[in-house]
């Protein structure tokens, strides 16, 4: 079966959240980022143009995607991605879901 097919939340469909959460929101997170949103910007620190690229588009694709699903759906999807991180509610899920944003923002203000 496609990962179409099972829905636009199947983990399938978001190759780089996984690697992202596996690799950034792991058990010790915590200890080495502090908050979800620090170890979303150490990503971002440490990786190249493509891997922030594809991990941008997969982060804006699983928002679109949630929106539209309950959040006992997203939840469980979120959990399947991988990683130890689970958000509390879907207002802190979106607040991580919407860093690239703010900070894409931010650097455009910051080039004027």
């Amino acid at each position: 079966m496609s990962a179409r097919a099972r829905g636009p939340l199947h983990p399938e469909r978001f190759p780089r959240l996984t690697e992202f959460l596996s690799g950034y929101l792991h058990e010790d997170f915590a200890l080495e980022h502090e908050t979800p949103e620090g170890a979303l910007k150490a990503f971002l620190r440490d990786a190249n143009d493509e891997e922030r690229g594809a991990l941008l588009d997969e982060l804006e694709r699983f928002r679109a995607a949630a929106s539209d699903a309950s959040w006992a759906d997203v939840r469980a999807a979120f959990a399947s991605l991988g990683g130890a991180w689970r958000p509390r509610s879907r207002a802190v899920l979106d607040d991580l879901l919407q860093v690239p944003t703010r900070l894409s923002t931010l650097a455009h203000r910051n080039r004027r």
